[in-house]
């Protein structure tokens, strides 16, 4: 049975067509045109504090991995196998000094150089004699930056630079992201099964009341600021 829905009295402007929440081919615009071209948010420094220390995640769509080196830089990378596309690292996060896929074993270094291969005379053949050249097959990195120490990352390469890219608003994660002493304590995961904008657009909804909504939080202890991550 139809139904016969009265359209408000309000501008075409003030009007959200329905299909911006369920269209695929409108999500894969907004991946394309949005979400590969800003920078996103992939964690706090304190998640990966120390040398070796790494988490994987999605942005963007895109399967990554966020580690420090030996150094301390720190690096993300597709989290993709050159070898046959198959996914590097399956741990949500830990530390390691190298990084091997299970599928043929190809073992990346924490800067994506690909460092060993089994088996590696194979690849000589007759049409490629010297073999497989280990410098081409590292790791495909992705652009990362920081700035008081939340870590985004983008897929454009010409993307602005991190601070020009959030220019003003930057200042406000200075307090109190930037501070030494803030670490994630604890990492709690929820799946919406729903469209992306439904929930910053409902959290951002002034109207009606919704004391129970989860929301991230800071909380100060004696011992320093301890960031919770909803």
């Amino acid at each position: 049975m139809a139904v016969n829905i009265v359209k408000p009295a309000l501008p075409d402007e003030y009007l959200v067509d329905n299909r911006v929440y369920t269209d695929e081919q409108v999500f894969r615009q907004e991946q394309e045109k949005i979400f590969y071209r800003v920078w996103n948010f992939v964690c706090h420094e304190s998640d990966i504090a120390r040398p070796g220390d790494y988490l994987t995640t999605h942005a963007a769509g895109q399967p990554v991995i966020i580690c420090r080196n030996a150094q301390g830089k720190i690096n993300a990378f597709y989290n993709t196998c050159r070898h046959r596309a198959a996914q590097v690292v399956r741990d949500e996060h830990g530390k390691a000094n190298v990084f091997t896929c299970l599928y043929h074993l190809w073992t990346y270094d924490l800067d994506g150089n690909l460092v060993r291969v089994p088996e590696i005379e194979a690849y000589k053949t007759n049409d490629s004699p010297e073999g497989l050249k280990k410098e081409d097959f590292g790791l495909i990195a992705v652009r990362v930056q920081s700035i008081h120490r939340m870590v985004f990352v983008s897929f454009d390469e010409d993307a602005p630079s991190l601070a020009d890219y959030l220019g003003d608003v930057a200042e406000r994660f200075r307090h109190p992201f930037g501070s030494t002493d803030l670490k994630v304590w604890v990492v709690r995961r929820q799946l919406l099964k729903a469209n992306w904008k439904m929930q910053p657009e409902n959290s951002r909804d002034g109207a009606g009341g919704h004391g129970g909504r989860r929301r991230g939080r800071i909380r100060a202890r004696a011992s320093g600021a301890e960031l919770h991550r909803h």
